[in-house]
């Protein structure tokens, strides 16, 4: 079993890949879809899916070529396809080229299971970067991939359309705040933490 991050594209992404004997799962692959098929090829994984924390332009500008090349279906809740559809659009604001909006396989649902190799992985809805955000709690691994929900000493901006402060508010404590407090969060963009760290020291949620 092995985690993988890579950094992409310009608002630095976190790309996680989690693979277990030769197979793997691509969490929010952003954009660089040739660093990301190339970590693939080079470790001779086979991608069973895409699993989204949120819908995000900066989250999803490999999901399309990673789906074409392996035949894989991309799944993310529903309840952020026309937040993926405008932002697609809104990249330009970064200096970046339109993104085209992918098709949802799979519309992802509070505590839906998800497995690869006999590990479970349980969806977390924490709606408040965006209504339909999402983490996900790799069973019995004591890690989370939050997305922009919870970083390191901070959490997801809520100064976007149809975001919420509370809401977020309540998702964290109510999710990720029950999970152990050594269980490592993988966020969105920049460094890891653990639940027990943000627990305690994180200002936005005393």
């Amino acid at each position: 079993m092995k985690l993988q991050i890579l950094d992409v594209g310009p608002l630095y992404v976190n790309c996680s890949i989690f693979s277990v004997n030769g197979k793997c799962i691509i969490f929010d692959p952003g954009d660089d879809f040739n660093a990301i098929d190339e970590y693939i090829t080079k470790n001779k994984l086979k991608p069973l899916y895409i699993l989204n924390t949120h819908g995000h332009f900066d989250h999803i500008g490999a999901v399309d070529e990673l789906k074409d090349k392996y035949n894989i279906p991309f799944y993310m809740s529903k309840k952020d396809e026309k937040i993926m559809e405008e932002t697609a659009k809104q990249a330009v604001l970064f200096g970046l080229p339109p993104r085209k909006a992918p098709k949802i396989d799979r519309d992802i649902k509070d505590e839906d299971i998800f497995e690869i190799e006999n590990i479970k992985i349980k969806a977390l809805a924490t709606p408040g970067h965006t209504p339909g955000g999402m983490c996900f709690h790799i069973l019995n691994q004591k890690i989370v991939i939050s997305g922009d929900t919870l970083f390191y000493l901070s959490v997801g901006r809520t100064d976007f359309p149809y975001s919420d402060f509370d809401a977020l508010v309540k998702g964290i404590k109510s999710k990720l705040f029950t999970l152990p407090d050594d269980t490592v969060v993988i966020p969105g963009h920049g460094e890891k933490t653990t639940i027990g760290f943000e627990k305690k020291t994180n200002p936005f949620l005393r």
